[in-house]
């Protein structure tokens, strides 16, 4: 289970890393969504920052679960609730990709598989439990 936990850390880490890369690429100075007002930057800007938030969330709490230096039993909810919400997110990254195209390839390749390993390693570990 440890093994299936590491994963999904290091999948949520390069999730964040190409989140933080796709951040610039969109609402930095020369971003695509400069041309918005400002109140819809703002939004996206918060939108963004959360979900930053959270994936740091998800791979300290996979990995310090893999690592045992939390029990599972702990932070099962926590598990649970976070799996529930990537899972979201994969519906999310699955309708925008294949429905408009969004992004470039290697981007939304992967934020979208990042998740996936994600909610895998958490609903295994849930399962396991």
């Amino acid at each position: 289970m440890s093994g299936a936990l590491m994963i999904g850390a290091l999948a949520a880490l390069l999730t964040l890393i190409w989140h933080l890369i796709g951040y610039k690429a969109l609402l930095g100075e020369d971003g695509a969504y400069q041309q918005l007002p400002n109140h819809q930057q703002l939004a996206l800007r918060g939108w963004y920052h959360g979900l930053t938030g959270f994936h740091v969330v998800v791979a300290i709490t996979l990995g310090a679960t893999a690592t045992e230096y939390v029990a599972i039993s702990q932070v099962y909810g926590l598990v649970v609730f976070l799996a529930i919400i990537y899972g979201l997110q994969c519906i999310w990254y699955a309708y925008s990709v294949f429905c408009y195209r969004q992004g470039g390839r290697f981007y939304a390749t992967m934020a979208g598989i990042g998740p996936f390993v994600a909610t895998l390693a958490l609903l295994s570990a849930s399962v396991m439990y």
